[in-house]
């Protein structure tokens, strides 16, 4: 029997972001990130970020789910790391973040986004980052960094080589 290669971007999108798979990411999620309490509910959204204004970058990660509490998670496998990936991360959360207000919609209703983006690479290792991420954490069964930004947290958990 030969099965998908779940570093692929149909793969990693079919076992984490189908909505037959809620059970399968809630799980993932929930072994991957150190919330204070374990996700309980979660949907599944669509993982397109249209643009709210013409002419503005339109932009898609691989999975997106809201959670009970009304926080997002978003969730990108990256096999290669290319230039501008570190701002595409950024950007994507910025724009989950930025994309929950109306007009009329009062500043304390946005939630936290949560990013987790999966790499087969080292991040923040590269002679053109002047300084460090202050904020990070190193976990010891994934090597991960986490940058947390006021409510949004960025987590980079790294493959093994192989």
């Amino acid at each position: 029997m030969r099965f998908l290669n779940i570093q692929t971007d149909y793969a990693f999108k079919k076992v984490f972001g189908s909505r037959e798979s809620k059970n399968i990411l809630k799980s993932f999620l929930n072994a991957t990130l150190e919330l204070p309490l374990p996700i309980v509910d979660l949907t599944i959204e669509d993982p397109y970020n249209v643009p709210k204004l013409q002419g503005m970058k339109e932009s898609a990660v691989d999975v997106k789910a809201t959670l009970s509490d009304g926080s997002m998670v978003i969730v990108e496998m990256q096999i290669l790391n290319h230039d501008g990936f570190e701002s595409r991360i950024l950007y994507n959360a910025a724009k989950n973040y930025a994309n929950q207000l109306n007009k009329s919609n009062k500043y304390t209703l946005l939630n936290p986004v949560i990013a987790l983006t999966v790499v087969n690479f080292k991040m923040f290792e590269y002679p053109h980052y002047k300084y460090p991420p202050t904020n990070s954490l190193k976990r010891a069964t994934l090597p991960t960094t986490k940058m947390i930004f006021n409510s949004s947290l960025l987590n980079f958990p790294n493959l093994p080589n192989t």
